[in-house]
Order: structure tokens, then sequence, then C-alpha cells
């Protein structure tokens, strides 16, 4: 008889062992097929692009549906570039040159079967080049000043420097064009058309006004209290006014009670002038009491009789928030002036760092807050601030400057950063050895410096620096005399700020004002048509400036409450004469950070 194999013991016995080694059954061929894992690129996406040097994060999605995935390769090509054997199935490709990539991942399963997924391709581009004048700025060449003297060495130097409500510059220096200072009774000065390059003179011919005060009446006169009386520490008691309509000077009847030589003046809430320090003679020194100008008056000064103080020549003073003017320096002690009936001193606080920041300078970089940097013999890098709206102001110390300076210059920027040039660090009164020629900014939202572009020559005793309505910075002089280790500096170069540039070093598209009132009163709503209105993020009123001995006596920030509408601006003057003290100002809008060129407006009551 036939036995029937298939339902035979020794023909089951076979099947199960088959079917637990994965071997053929009897009659079959080969091996049972192991299912491959499965894996595929999740990222980058295709068509990436990266600059170099680049860091690519390359990740994998593997899986095996009867295993477990034992490693995963990642390639660009055919070169390996990273393995990982657990997961997450991610790795960073690190510092990748520039080139088209084909990237791959290849999965490898516990029974080592494999499988590779398909490329994905990307591109690593070079860097952009950065132009270095959209990182640090950029600055003119030299500007030569006239010589009217005609003589060797006897170019003009701007010792006083100021911002006329036309956008010219008015600058002087004393009375002798064909050598060392003199003793006469006159001023050598010029209205400089920074845009034309053209220079008209306008001397003084009653007051030698060299190391005079001044600041701008509201109706944009100039008043200038003071000055040279026929050698140095000895002052005029005169009052000089500069009418920018006609460019000429006008001594006015009204004189001081006592001379003036060094002094600061400064505009107040009412529009009156004040007027502290300045040395009266050789024998007298300093002058302690200070003078309001009565402009509601038509003119004439009266004393502050009950606020003597000695100061130090050029005191730093601000308009406060609560209407008294704040001496913020040089002095290690800083105090409120009340102006009002016969005047008051009030101690507001020290600086931190205990010396005299004479030849430092101190800015107002927003209503009530002041920094101060720099000075001192020898020069200090070191930095503080107060808040006057603060109950109890206090000084407080900042990230230092990278260059200890004296004999420099502090400029507000249309975006409210503060450009600090020139200056040494050398010890003595008109050191250049250690002259700075890098400049710096200070950015009051980061209360951080960083190092700009470097002027060709150094600026020192006698040199300034100023604001131009299109957002440029003017630095000039410095000499007579001139610096140790250097010559009278004859003229100026421009600095062109980072804002103006794109990061390729071609011209930011800059947003413009295209109509605007220009007489404006306290509290009053204005437009400000512009185009760019939708990006516009400030509106900033700085004032005017006059500048002299490294410290400017008429600069101020005023921010502008505004709302966006379409194609305009709805803005607010400010109500507070405090804030912002009646006279004229240029007005900047701020969009994508690249500022306008400023129309100059009228404020007042």
């Amino acid at each position: 008889m036939v036995r029937d194999i298939a339902t035979s013991p020794i023909r089951n016995r076979v099947f199960l062992i088959a079917l637990s080694t994965g071997l053929a059954m009897p009659g079959q061929s080969g091996r049972r097929t192991d299912v491959p894992p499965v894996v595929n690129l999740t990222s980058p996406a295709n068509g990436a692009q990266y600059t170099a040097p680049a860091n690519i994060v390359i990740t994998a999605n593997a899986t095996d549906s009867d295993g477990t995935v034992k490693k995963v390769d990642f390639f660009a090509g055919a070169t390996l570039i990273g393995t990982k054997s657990s997961a997450p199935w991610t790795i960073t490709w690190s510092n990748v040159a520039v080139g088209n990539y084909s990237l791959t991942a290849r999965a490898t399963d516990n029974k080592n079967v494999k499988t590779t997924s398909s490329a994905t391709a990307v591109t690593v581009n070079s860097a952009p080049t950065v132009d270095p004048k959209s990182v640090q700025g950029t600055w003119s060449q030299l500007i030569n000043f006239p010589n009217p003297a005609g003589c060797s060495d006897c170019a003009f130097l701007p010792i006083h420097m100021i911002l006329l409500p036309n956008g010219n510059v008015l600058m002087w220096q004393d009375d002798n064009a064909s050598g060392p200072r003199g003793s006469a009774a006159d001023t050598i000065a010029y209205i400089w058309d920074v845009n034309s390059n053209v220079f008209t003179p306008v001397s003084n011919t009653t007051t030698d006004l060299f190391c005079s005060g001044h600041a701008f009446l509201p109706s944009g006169q100039l008043l200038v209290a003071g000055g040279h009386n026929g050698s140095d520490t000895n002052g005029t008691t005169t009052t000089n006014l500069f009418d920018f309509t006609t460019n000429t000077w006008s001594l006015s009847q009204f004189r001081m009670m006592n001379g003036r030589w060094y002094p600061t003046v400064t505009t107040l809430p009412d529009g009156e002038m004040l007027v502290v320090s300045g040395d009266m003679t050789s024998t007298t020194g300093v002058n302690t009491i200070p003078e309001v100008w009565q402009t509601g008056n038509g003119g004439g000064w009266r004393e502050l009789s009950s606020a003597a103080l000695s100061q130090s020549l050029y005191p730093w003073m601000h308009v406060a928030p609560n209407g008294s003017v704040f001496n913020s320096g040089p002095d290690v002690v800083t105090r409120y002036l009340n102006t009002s009936g016969t005047g008051a001193w009030t101690l507001v606080g020290s600086h931190i760092a205990q010396i005299v920041r004479d030849y430092g300078s101190s800015v107002a970089y927003a209503p009530g807050k002041i920094v101060v940097m720099g000075g001192g013999d020898p020069p200090t890098n070191t930095v503080e601030s107060i808040d006057l709206t603060s109950t109890s102001p206090a000084w407080k110390n900042l990230a230092a400057m990278k260059y200890a300076r004296r004999m420099m210059n502090a400029t507000i920027l249309p975006d409210g950063k503060i450009l600090v040039s020139g200056g040494s660090s050398s010890g003595g009164f008109n050191d250049a050895t250690l002259a700075v020629l890098p400049t710096e900014m200070w950015d009051p939202g980061t209360q951080s410096w960083s190092t700009m572009a470097s002027m060709q020559v150094p600026r020192m005793y006698h040199s300034n620096a100023l604001l131009l309505p299109d957002g440029r910075v003017v630095s000039a002089g410095g000499g007579r005399p001139a610096a140790t280790n250097t010559t009278d500096q004859s003229n100026a170069q421009i600095f062109s700020p980072p804002y103006l540039f794109n990061s390729d070093g071609t011209a930011a598209a800059r947003p413009v004002i295209s109509s605007v009132a220009t007489d404006l009163v306290y509290g009053q709503s204005f437009s400000i048509s512009t185009t760019s209105a939708a990006t516009v993020t400030q509106v900033n009123l700085i004032r005017l400036s006059a500048v002299t001995h490294s410290f400017d006596q008429n600069q101020r920030i005023v921010p502008v409450s505004f709302s966006v509408g379409q194609g305009v601006l709805n803005a607010t003057v400010p109500a507070s004469a405090s804030r912002c003290p009646p006279g004229h100002y240029m007005l900047f809008i701020v969009s994508n950070g690249v500022p306008s060129i400023a129309p100059i407006l009228s404020i007042h009551p």
C-alpha cells in the first residue's frame, strides 16, 4: 500500500522545521524574503539655500515593518557625512563650503537589509559681501577752510559752530586772521553752506566772540553772551545777536553785570535765556552769579543773586522736566537751578567717578535723561547716566567707551543714538600723542557701544561736531593753539552713519517728508505727509546745535507721539515747554532704521 506523504508525521515535522527556520519545504526553492526598511529625508527641504560656512541639520524618518532599524547613514553624494545608530535620526553637517549638494539617507535593519532614500538637493552660497560703510559708517575727505589773510598757516579754524534755522552753519574763531589771537574787539566769522561748500564772510566788528557762550532765542536769533576782553581769562559783558535771515550781527545795548569768558547759555522753557559761569577777570576769577536774559521784555538781564555758585567753566546745563536747569558736570556734584525770582540751587547727587570730567561731554538723550562720558586728566572712558524723571534721581554706571577721551564731542543722531568723536587718551591739557581717530556710537536702547570708522586727522582742543539736516555729522577744527604732536586742523570731515547705507554699500532708500507745517504751537496736532508712513517707527525733534569746547549748549532730542494713517503720520507737538523749549528743531522720521532729510520747524507757545 502507498502511504500519503502529505499527511505523514515525517512531512508535518519537515514543515514545522521549515516554518521556524525560514527554510524552503521540499519541492520549494530559496529562503523567505526579509521586508526592507523604509527611509526618507524630512529636512532640509528640497532646494533649500544656505550661506557658507553653513550648518545644515539633516533629519530622516526610518522604520522597519518586520524588525528594527540598526543605523542610518547620511551621504552628500557618495561621501558619508554622518551615522546615527538610534533615533532620532538627525545629524548636523557643520561648516559646509560653497557648493551644490545631493543629500541621501541609507537605513540598515537588524538583518543588514539596506534602503536608500530619494535625494534632496541643497545649495550653499557664498556669504554676501558686507560693505564696512553699512556697519561703521564712513568719513568724507578733508574739506579745507578759507584763508582770509592768504598767509602760511593762517587758514580759518572754527572754534564755535552753530547750525542755523536755514540749514547753514555759522562758525567763528577769534580776532586775528593772520596769526595768533590778538586783543582786538572783532571776530573772524563765516557762513558755510555745506551742500555747496560755499563760505560767506560774516565777521563781527564790535566784539571778540572767542570763548563766548551761545544758544537760540525762540525767534531763531542766536544770543551770544560774553567773549574775549583783550586777553585770556578776561571776559566781556557784551550781548551779541545774530540774525540768520540777514546774516548780520547786532550788539545789544544790554550788558551783563560782569564779564564772562567760557560761559554756558541755555534756552529756558519760557523763552528766557540763562547764562552761568565764565571768567570775569584774571584777578576776580569765575562769575558766580547766574543771569537771565528777559526775552519777553525785549531784552535786559536780571541777576539770580540768591544762586551764587562757583562752577567749572563751560558747565553742562540741561532744561529738566521740572522746569529747573540741571547742571550735569563736569564737576562731581550735580544740582538743579531754579531760575525764578532771585534763583536757588538744589543738590541732586554726585557722579560715581569722583573726578572732574573737564573736556568730556554730556547729552540729554531723552527728556529728563542725561548721559555723561569721558573727560578728566588722565582721561577716562567711563560713562554714567541719570534719570531726572525718577522720584530719587541718582547716577549709575553704564558700559564704558572703548577709548578714554578728553577734548571729545558727542552728537545726537536722528535715531536717538549718540556719536562720540575726537579727543585723546593722553593726559595733560591738549596732547594729541594718543589721539583717538576711531569714532564710537552709543545705543540708548541697549546701552552699548560700537566702534565706528576712523577720522583722518586728530580733533583736539577747539574742535566741534554737529548734526546736519541730512543726518550726517560735521566734525571740524582743533587748534589755536595746536595740540602737542599735531598741527592746527583748519578743515572738516563729514561722517555718514551706517543708517545711510545698505549692506552692499549702496545708498539706503530714505523716507521722504513731502509736506509738513513748519510753524507749530505746543500741544498742536499736525500731519506729516510721507509715502513711508506704514514703516515709520520714530518721529524725533532734534534742536539745532550750538557747539564749543566739547559741549553742545543747544542740543536735545524730543520724541514725538504719532499714529499712522494712509500716506500720513498724525503727530502731536509736546505740550510741555520743559520737555521741548521754544525755538527751532529738525524733524526726522525714521523708517526701517533710515532717517529722512529733516525740515526745520519753529515750536512756540
